[in-house]
C-alpha cells in the first residue's frame, strides 16, 4: 500500500535580483512537473513560493514509491517466429534473447496486420527516497537565468551564490551534494530580524518557522502587505500614494517582510515638473512619491525597507541623501536645457545616427515632416492643424540631445521633456502636446494620442521607421525586433481605427518609400509588398481582438486591406450577416463558383459580357433577372460603404443561385453557352468580391 508524504525543497541564496524571482518560480514548477512525471512519481499538487533569499518548492502528497513500468515489445510475425510444427525459429530465439527472455516468455498478439509475437517486460518501481537525490539535483541544475555567476571555489553557475539547501521528504532529510554544497534540514530566517539557523521537522513546520522568523514567503500576500503598509503610512501623513504597479512588483521582490519608511526632500525641488521628480524617486531609489489632498506633489516619499524597524532613521537619511542628489542633478539638467530653444536642438540631431544605412535622426525628422504633409493632405486637415503637425514633427526628436534625456536615468522622459521645453519656448499648445504624444502608443493597451496633431505626427514617425527598416533589410525575426517594428505597426493600426482615418495604406507607404530613394537595399516594389504583408498580419490580429471571427477577417482582408476603416466595415457587415439563415448557403455557393472558375482557368482572365439571349434554361434566366434587378442598388450601397444593406440584398439571391446549380449544367459542350454561364457566375462573384472573398468563410456544415 502506498504512503503519501510532503516534499519540501528550498534553495537558499544571496539576494536575487527582483526580476529573476517570478520566472525562476515558474520554471521551478514546470520543470518539477516534468521531472516527477518522467520518474513516474505520483504527486497531489505543487506549490512554489519565493523571496529574494529563497526559492521554495513544496510537493504535496508525493507517493512513497515509483510506479511500476510495464513495456510490451513486438517482435516478428508469428509465421516467421514459428515453423509449421510450432517450433521456435532462430528469429524467435534471437528476439527473446535480445530482450533478456526465453522463448517460453513469448506471447502471441493479434494486430490489424496479423499475429505477431511479443514479450512483456516489467520494471519494478523504486522507493521515492532513493530517487529524490538525483531528481532534486537535476531540478536545481535545470534552472536558467538571464545572467549567472560562479563564486568561491565552486564550479556550479547560478543567479547568485547558493548559501544552503533544505530538502525533506516527510520528516526525513533528502541528502545529496552539488559542488560541495550539501542538503539537509537546516534553513535560515530573515537576514536581520531573525537570522537562524533553524532545524526543520517537516513542511508544515518549515512554514511556521518562516512566519516566526519574519519571512513573508507568499508572494501575493507580500505584495498586498507592501501596498497596505505604504497606504497606511501615506494616510498617517494625510497624503495619497502615487501608485505604480510595476514598481510594486519590483519592491515586493526586494524584501522578505515589507516595512514602509517615509522620507522627505526640500520643497525647492517642487518647482520641477512632477514627472521629473517622480522619475528620480522611482528609478533611482525604488521609492514611491506622495501627493497632497489637493493633488499637488508632496515633498515626501515612501521607501519599502527590508531592515529592522529599529534602523528606520538610517534608512530614511540614506534615501533622502541619494534622492536629494538626484533631484539636484535633474534641476541642473533642466535649467541648462531651458537656456537653448528646442528648435536649435533639432539641428544637433544631424550628429546623432538613427541607423547606419538610414542616416541621422535629423534626416528622419525631415522624412517625418514630408509624411506629415502627405497625411495632412489626405485627411483634409485645416491649415492650422497641418502647420501644427509639421511643427511638431520638426521638434519631435529635439529633446534627445538635451542634457536631461542624455542621462540614462531620465531617458524614459523622452517626449515628455520635449513637451515641457516646447511649452517654455512658447510653442502652440497643440504642438507641445503632439511632441509628447508622437511616441504613443508606447506599449500594448497604452493610451492613444488625444490631439489630431499628435496622431498625425505619431503615424509619420512610425511609417518612416517601418519603411526605412524594411527598406534596408531590418525585419522582425522570432523574438528579435530591435526597432520595435511590430509595436509601431500595431500603433499605426490602432490610431487609424480609433480615429477612423480614411487613408490608403499603399499611398502613404509609396510616399514614405520615395523619401528613402538611394537608401533602399531592395526595390521599392519588393519592400512595399513585404510591408503590406506585415500590416495585414497586424490588422488581422487587432480585428480578431475586437471579436471578429478568424475566417471573416481572412475573407475581408483577402479582397483588400488598403483602407483599414473600409476593411473593418466590411468585416462587421459580414459578422452581422452571419446570423442570417441563408448566409451559409450563399457562402457555399461562392465556394462552388470559385472552384469552377479555378478549374476552367477563367478566374484570372478578362471575361466576356453576359449575353442574356444565349440563356436557354429558365433557372439561368431567373438568376440573371434577379441579379440585374439588384445590381445597381447593391453597387451604390457598396460605393457608399453601406455594406449591411448591400449584403441584405445579395443574400436574397440565395434561392435563384440554388436553383441555378440544381438545374443548370455549366460545363456543356457548346462553348458559347458554357462561356456565357461562366460569365454570369463571374459577374455575380465579382460583386460579392467587392465586399469579401466568401469562399474563405467556414460554413457550419464544414
Amino acid at each position: 500500500m502506498f504512503v503519501y508524504q510532503n516534499l519540501l525543497f528550498e534553495i537558499g541564496v544571496e539576494e536575487l535580483p527582483p526580476g529573476f524571482i517570478n520566472p525562476a518560480l515558474k520554471q521551478l514548477r514546470e520543470k518539477a512537473e516534468r521531472l516527477f512525471g518522467k520518474y513516474r512519481l505520483y504527486v497531489g499538487s505543487y506549490r512554489v513560493e519565493g523571496t529574494p533569499r529563497r526559492l521554495i518548492l513544496c510537493v504535496q502528497n508525493l507517493v512513497s514509491r515509483q510506479a511500476d513500468l510495464v513495456r510490451e515489445h513486438r517482435g516478428p510475425a508469428k509465421r516467421i517466429a514459428f515453423d509449421k510444427n510450432g517450433n521456435p525459429t532462430k528469429a524467435a530465439i534471437g528476439f527473446a534473447r535480445g530482450k533478456g527472455k526465453t522463448v517460453h516468455d513469448l506471447i502471441v498478439k493479434q494486430t490489424p496486420k496479423g499475429k505477431y509475437i511479443a514479450v512483456v517486460q516489467k520494471e519494478s518501481g523504486k522507493p521515492t527516497e532513493e530517487l529524490l537525490p538525483e531528481l532534486l539535483k537535476k531540478l536545481l541544475q535545470s534552472l536558467t537565468f538571464p545572467k549567472t555567476m560562479r563564486w568561491g571555489r565552486h564550479e556550479i553557475r547560478f543567479a547568485r551564490p547558493i548559501s544552503w539547501l533544505l530538502a525533506l521528504f516527510g520528516e526525513e532529510p533528502v541528502t545529496f551534494q552539488i559542488d560541495r554544497i550539501e542538503s539537509g534540514r537546516v534553513t535560515y530566517g530573515h537576514r536581520w530580524i531573525s537570522p537562524g539557523p533553524f532545524a526543520v521537522k517537516n513542511a508544515d513546520h518549515y512554514f511556521e518557522i518562516m512566519e516566526q522568523a519574519g519571512v513573508c514567503y507568499d508572494m501575493a500576500q507580500r505584495k498586498q502587505r507592501t501596498l497596505s503598509e505604504m497606504r497606511d503610512a501615506a494616510q498617517k501623513h494625510d497624503m495619497e500614494l502615487v501608485e505604480n504597479p510595476a514598481l510594486l512588483d519590483t519592491v515586493s521582490n526586494i524584501v522578505e517582510i515589507p516595512h514602509a519608511v517615509v522620507g522627505c526632500f526640500h520643497t525647492d525641488f517642487l518647482e520641477l515638473p512632477d514627472e521629473m521628480i517622480i522619475t528620480a524617486i522611482e528609478r533611482h531609489q525604488k521609492c514611491f512619491a506622495l501627493r497632497l489632498p489637493d493633488g499637488r506633489l508632496a515633498p515626501k516619499f515612501i521607501q519599502v525597507s527590508n531592515s529592522d524597524p529599529k534602523n528606520d532613521d538610517n534608512v530614511r537619511v540614506g534615501s533622502e541623501r541619494v534622492i536629494a542628489a538626484r533631484l539636484a542633478d535633474a534641476r541642473f539638467f533642466y535649467l541648462e536645457d531651458c537656456k537653448t530653444p528646442l528648435s536649435e536642438k533639432t539641428l544637433l540631431l544631424k550628429n546623432v545616427i538613427f541607423q547606419k544605412d538610414l542616416g541621422s535622426i535629423y534626416e528622419k525628422v525631415e522624412r517625418m515632416k514630408s509624411i506629415c504633409k502627405k497625411l495632412s493632405e489626405s485627411l483634409s486637415l485645416s491649415p492650422e492643424e497641418k502647420a501644427n503637425s509639421l511643427r511638431a514633427a520638426h521638434l519631435a526628436k529635439a529633446d534627445l540631445v538635451s542634457n536631461m534625456i542624455g542621462e540614462k536615468e531620465f531617458a524614459k522622459l523622452q517626449g515628455f521633456m520635449g513637451w515641457k521645453y516646447a511649452e517654455m519656448d512658447g510653442e502652440h499648445p497643440a504642438v507641445a502636446q503632439a511632441i509628447f504624444e508622437h511616441y504613443m502608443p508606447r506599449y500594448a493597451n497604452d493610451q492613444l494620442p488625444e490631439t489630431i496633431e499628435g496622431a498625425v505626427t505619431s503615424l509619420a514617425d512610425k511609417f518612416d521607421t517601418i519603411t526605412g527598416c524594411f527598406g534596408v533589410g531590418i525585419t522582425p525575426t522570432g523574438s528579435q525586433d530591435p526597432y520595435a517594428l511590430r509595436r509601431a505597426a500595431l500603433g499605426i493600426v490602432r490610431i487609424i481605427l480609433d480615429r477612423e482615418f480614411d487613408l490608403s495604406l499603399q499611398s502613404i507607404l509609396d510616399h514614405a518609400l520615395e523619401r528613402l530613394q538611394g537608401k533602399l537595399k531592395q526595390s521599392a516594389d519588393e519592400t512595399l509588398k513585404n510591408i503590406e504583408g506585415f500590416f495585414r498580419r497586424r490588422l488581422d490580429s487587432i480585428l480578431r481582438e475586437e471579436g471578429f471571427d478568424y475566417d471573416i477577417t481572412d475573407a475581408a482582408l483577402t479582397i483588400s486591406f488598403d483602407n483599414f476603416i473600409d476593411t473593418r466595415k466590411r468585416a462587421k457587415a459580414i459578422q452581422n450577416m452571419r446570423r442570417h439563415p441563408d448566409f451559409d448557403s450563399i457562402a457555399t455557393a461562392n465556394k462552388r463558383v470559385t472552384n469552377i472558375l479555378k478549374k476552367t482557368g477563367v478566374s484570372s482572365k478578362l471575361y466576356q459580357k453576359v449575353d442574356p439571349n444565349k440563356f436557354d434554361q429558365e433557372e439561368e434566366k431567373a438568376l440573371y433577372r434577379a441579379y440585374q434587378e439588384k445590381r445597381s442598388i447593391v453597387e451604390q450601397h457598396i460605393d457608399e460603404r453601406a455594406y449591411d444593406r448591400a449584403l441584405g440584398l445579395l443574400v436574397e439571391l440565395r434561392q435563384p443561385i440554388d436553383n441555378f446549380f440544381d438545374h443548370v449544367f455549366v460545363m456543356v459542350e457548346d462553348q458559347g453557352v458554357r462561356n456565357n454561364r461562366l460569365a454570369l457566375m463571374r459577374e455575380i462573384k465579382r460583386t460579392f468580391d467587392r465586399i469579401a472573398d466568401f469562399s474563405r468563410i467556414v460554413v457550419s456544415a464544414e
